[in-house]
């Protein structure tokens, strides 16, 4: 019986012994992962420092192509209304020019009958 007892102890105190390693494992695994767990918390906050700072770089960027496209817009504008005003004076120039044509060639034809006229009469 003692040797059963004596046997049992020394079971008893391998199980507990086995039992404090595997607690002393199940800690260290747990610290491990606890600093993985931090480490990728730390590389997720850096990825998310470096996405923020690409949209606002994008965003600067996305701007000042807008100002320089509204910029552009207004300059075309300006450009067409310029256009707009030189055709309207090209045209009235046209028909003044037209106008003046029409009066030279009725002055001219009237002249050349007269001439005609004239001639007839002096034969």
């Amino acid at each position: 019986m003692a040797k059963r007892k004596d046997k049992q102890v020394k079971k008893g105190a391998l199980s507990q012994e086995l039992s404090k390693r595997a607690l002393q494992r199940i800690d260290e695994m747990i610290e491990q992962l606890s600093e993985r767990h931090a480490a990728a918390l730390r590389k997720i906050a850096k990825q998310e420092k470096a996405l923020d700072e690409k949209l606002e770089q994008v965003s600067a960027a996305a701007e000042a192509a807008l100002e320089n496209l509204v910029e552009h817009e207004k300059n075309v504008d300006e450009k067409l209304e310029q256009l707009s005003d030189r055709h309207a004076e090209t045209l009235a120039l046209l028909a003044r020019l037209e106008k003046e044509t029409d009066e030279k060639l009725e002055q001219v034809s009237a002249e050349a009958e007269a001439a005609l006229e004239i001639q007839a009469e002096k034969a």
